[in-house]
């Protein structure tokens, strides 16, 4: 084995990687505690890829080589210049995943959060009786004063909004600074 073939055969693997790669399998990775960038995911990659047996009679040739060294810098040479080819690529999908991801989260925080809000205002408050009649805190302030019941909503909704998109935009600044 030449140096120019254990440079093809870590730029095949590079390219096998990126083929089987998608955008939320990166965000997803990036939402894990163990990567910090798109980097880290393809080099985890490349040592499980390693790690199958039809590699190994690859590293076996390779290892069996006077020139072995070299040939493993060759190999990472490959994966390397693959990967740098098409980083922009990865980050595209990552980034339009991520874009994608936001627009979902809007969407349900605007449609959903109502329920959430009456839930927590239900259940730090006690319910009120009038003449027998049992209300929900959430119907009374929403009923006998909307526009408190809407500031109050609407605070609630920021906070919320603020956590879950803090952390999509965490994920989006790892993709970027990839």
């Amino acid at each position: 084995m030449n140096t120019s073939i254990a440079y093809n055969i870590g730029s095949d693997i590079a390219q096998s990687i990126i083929n089987n790669t998608s955008g939320p399998d990166i965000v997803e990775a990036l939402q894990d505690a163990w990567v910090d960038d798109i980097g880290q995911i393809l080099e985890e990659c490349k040592t499980n890829y390693m790690s199958y047996s039809p590699f190994e009679f690859v590293a076996h040739e390779i290892n069996e080589q006077d020139n072995a060294d070299e040939l493993w810098q060759a190999f990472d040479n490959g994966f390397s210049d693959k990967i740098t080819l098409n980083i922009d690529y990865l980050k595209a999908l990552a980034m339009d995943t991520v874009r994608d991801l936001i627009k979902e989260e809007q969407e349900t925080m605007h449609e959903n959060e109502h329920d959430t809000f009456d839930e927590l205002l239900d259940s730090a408050n006690d319910e009120i009786t009038i003449g027998g009649m049992v209300f929900l805190p959430s119907q009374v302030l929403k009923e006998c004063d909307p526009i408190a019941y809407r500031e109050s909503y609407l605070c609630f909704l920021n906070d919320f909004e603020s956590e879950e998109m803090e952390r999509l935009n965490d994920i989006k600044d790892k993709i970027e600074h990839s």
